[in-house]
Order: structure tokens, then C-alpha cells, then sequence
């Protein structure tokens, strides 16, 4: 999912262990079905779930 030059601001969050967890193996899922692509990390996962949720929620369409 490619963000436009927005200015991007840093945020925490806590996540129980098992959420993490099942982060990182789809993660993992990710590199193996696309070998060679720049890997995803927790916080570009995350930045996607929440797009896509949002949008959702408004009634847009799924970018991408």
C-alpha cells in the first residue's frame, strides 16, 4: 500500500503477545509468497490494517 508524501507522525501501541504473534507469521506467510520483495515490518502491517478499517468504515472502497 503506497502512502502519498504525507507527513507521518510516530505512535505506540500495546498489543497482547498472541496478537504479535500472529503479526509476525503473516509476516512470514508475506516473504514466502513473495520471495525478493522488500519485507513487511509489524508497523507497515499494522499501518495497513488500520487504512483499510478505516476506509471501510467510511464506505470506501479497498485501495490497492
Amino acid at each position: 500500500m503506497a502512502l502519498e508524501r504525507e507527513k507521518m507522525v510516530q505512535v505506540g501501541f500495546r498489543f497482547p503477545q498472541d496478537v504479535l504473534e500472529r503479526l509476525d507469521a503473516r509476516i512470514e506467510r508475506d516473504e514466502e509468497r513473495n520471495p525478493g520483495r522488500k519485507p513487511l515490518t509489524r508497523a507497515d502491517l499494522v499501518r495497513q490494517f488500520v487504512l483499510e478499517g478505516l476506509a471501510r468504515s467510511e464506505g470506501k472502497p479497498k485501495r490497492g
